[in-house]
């Protein structure tokens, strides 16, 4: 068996064999109790790579050994069938035995409910989930194009991930170069901007993702004057994600979260003239299926399978330019009409429950992201308002102990909307306020 050396003095260890057959069919039983924690040991093992490397070399040969020795076992490496990438099984989590969230440290930006018992499968299924056991990795970085600044830099750069570097936003004047000028154009061996290597999905905003990023800036908008702060695309938004891989590497197994970046559809749509861009440039509902994933969250037909139909009417039977208003307003967009069809088709249930709580809701600022930060804002100065009016009232009375729940009660209630409705110079925005700047003719 191994004598482990000295810390003073590796070099007087020298290896020997196990006296043990390790039995990989087992469960393994780890010494070190944070290890059994994990639901895989895939995790565990790229934070030790990561962080501890170099291994030791008493570690390295221990490893080697093992790896022989497992070898020997079946030394012609004869399989009863053959091995297939399959999706790993949703862990069911039991009351029993409750999956609670844990901290990534290889992704510090996800921040889990680490207050969740985790007795639903939600936990466990993020947890168990590691693309980078199913999906391939790009072979080579992007290469940088576009017009060269008198620097001799050029506008769009890549990670190694294929996505645009995180500095890199969209004004008007970029965001035009970028459609007109893609290298995906030519993917056929000609021009043909309409069949490009460059798709555009219309999605929705998948919940429990932020793992699946590669950075914590990969799924923020590329609008350099997007409304919302950080560029944040939250959950109930509508996007467009920019995909140059699927085409181009379509030999590939790629993840399809990594793309080149994504925009709020209210801010793409406010940039350009969406209509036209529908009918020159390769734009589609996003209905994929991934073998991979249990299902795709980012689907447009997610929720309701009628939005493909109204996406792609959109993209199809556009009107002629000179219909729509000058500039033409919010109710006449994409955006607004997939709204509308999300509200149309909820549950009454639903429907009720939202009404009675009141605040920033979906069926008032209806995705128009200007009445949307209005109302965010209006939202805060009535809590703020009411916070400095609860103050006032303490300070007016005996001080009391408060209990350990009702102080996590009234942390929810700092997140929450609920008590405050929207005014109605907030809502008229929503039919004042210009989306698109007028289409050119051509």
């Amino acid at each position: 068996m191994y004598e482990y050396p000295p810390p003073d003095s590796p070099t007087t260890w020298a290896p020997q064999t196990f006296d043990f057959l390790p039995n990989f069919q087992e469960p393994a039983v780890y010494r070190h109790p944070i290890l059994a924690q994990f639901p895989s040991p895939t995790l565990p093992l790229r934070v030790i790579d990561q962080v501890g490397y170099p291994l030791g070399p008493h570690v390295t040969e221990a490893l080697r050994l093992a790896l022989n020795q497992r070898t020997q076992i079946n030394p012609y490496g004869i399989s009863k069938r053959k091995s297939v990438t399959s999706v790993a099984p949703a862990v069911k989590a039991s009351p029993r035995s409750p999956i609670r969230p844990v901290k990534n440290p290889l992704k510090p930006w996800v921040k889990p409910n680490l207050k969740t018992a985790g007795k639903n499968g939600r936990p466990a299924n993020i947890q168990s989930f590691d693309a980078t056991k199913v999906y391939d990795k790009l072979p080579y970085r992007p290469h940088s194009w576009g017009i060269q600044n008198h620097l001799g830099v050029y506008p769009f750069r890549y990670t190694a991930d294929g996505e645009l570097l995180p500095d890199i936003k969209f004004t008007q004047e970029l965001i035009m170069q970028y459609l007109t000028d893609h290298p995906g154009h030519l993917a056929h061996g000609q021009y043909n901007s309409k069949s490009s290597g460059l798709t555009m999905w219309v999605q929705s905003v998948p919940a429990d993702s932020a793992a699946r990023y590669a950075t914590e800036h990969s799924d923020k908008c590329r609008n350099a004057d997007c409304p919302v702060p950080n560029g944040t695309i939250h959950k109930g938004h509508y996007r467009v994600a920019f995909d140059e891989q699927s085409w181009t590497n379509s030999h590939l197994n790629l993840d399809p979260y990594n793309n080149a970046g994504y925009m709020h559809l209210y801010c793409f749509e406010k940039m350009i003239d969406f209509p036209q861009c529908c009918k020159d440039f390769n734009v589609q509902p996003d209905t994929r299926v991934f073998p991979n994933e249990k299902k795709n969250r980012m689907a447009v037909t997610r929720d309701n399978p009628e939005m493909r139909n109204i996406v792609q009417d959109y993209i199809n039977n556009q009107p002629q330019w000179d219909t729509f208003s000058n500039p033409y307003r919010y109710e006449e967009t994409l955006s607004y009409r997939l709204t509308k069809e999300h509200i149309r088709a909820e549950p009454a249930a639903r429907r009720a429950i939202r009404s009675k709580r009141g605040g920033n809701t979906i069926d008032k600022h209806l995705n128009n992201l200007e009445v949307y930060i209005a109302g965010n804002k209006q939202v805060r100065t009535k809590q703020g308002r009411a916070q400095r009016n609860a103050n006032e009232l303490a300070d007016s009375r005996p001080a009391r102990k408060t209990s350990a729940k009702r102080r996590r009660s009234q942390d929810d209630s700092d997140d929450s909307d609920s008590e405050f409705e929207l005014d109605g110079n907030v809502l008229a925005m929503n039919s004042s306020t210009p989306v698109l700047r007028k289409r050119q003719r051509r």
